[in-house]
């Protein structure tokens, strides 16, 4: 944290990497953002913000389709739907967090005892790419399940009878590959990740397995 001198204008912070290796090495590519702020009536203060850190989605991004519109479905399925996409796209584990907690003891993100579901996502991220896969699976169709209530569930390949268009859909979301699909089909079932939206808004679940 350092201190500029005082002045009685607005004092302009200029950081060297900005520039793009005007100085130093000119190899040198490395961008810092940095935030000024007026303290007291005559100096700044220059605060570095660090870089967001990276996930399975950023590793991808560019590769993850755009979430495309719904069909006839209740405007807070749309809500959430759009807040998980962008949040899965941001790595934004506590902003996913949060909503898990909201929905604590109707939302399902794992079979086993953990409890928290940020921290859960956090340490399993890298391995199972579990960001990517939520953002990829919401581009996908959906499908209406009874499960108890009535749940909006992607992908479409959770249906009970899935049809070829809908393997073939969740292969072109990038969610899973044409091998990992031909799993499922000779096992007769999708047991990867989906999730489930109920009519008020309210996540029931984001999980894997069976």
């Amino acid at each position: 944290m350092s201190f500029a001198r005082p002045a009685r204008s607005i004092v302009a912070v200029l950081t060297c990497a900005i520039s793009l290796g005007a100085c130093g090495d000119s190899e040198t590519k490395t961008v810092k953002q940095t935030t000024t702020v007026t303290v007291g009536a005559t100096a700044t203060e220059t605060v570095e913000t660090p870089p967001v850190d990276g996930c399975s989605s950023t590793d991808n991004a560019s590769t993850i389709p755009e979430l495309p519109a719904v069909g006839d479905v209740p405007a807070p399925v749309v809500k959430l739907r759009e807040q998980l996409y962008q949040a899965a796209l941001e790595c934004d584990f506590d902003a996913l967090g949060d909503i898990a907690r909201a929905n604590a003891g109707s939302f399902s993100f794992t079979f086993g005892a953990e409890k928290d579901a940020a921290a859960y996502w956090k340490s399993n991220d890298e391995q199972s790419h579990i960001l990517d896969s939520l953002a990829r699976v919401l581009t996908t169709p959906l499908v209406e399940k009874r499960e108890g209530d009535l749940v909006y569930a992607w992908p479409s390949a959770y249906s009970d009878k899935p049809t070829d268009k809908e393997w073939k859909e969740l292969v072109a979301s990038g969610a899973y590959t044409q091998q990992q699909v031909d799993g499922f089909r000779k096992d007769s079932v999708y047991y990867g990740y989906r999730v489930g939206i109920k009519p008020d808004g309210s996540w029931s679940y984001f999980v894997a397995g069976d």
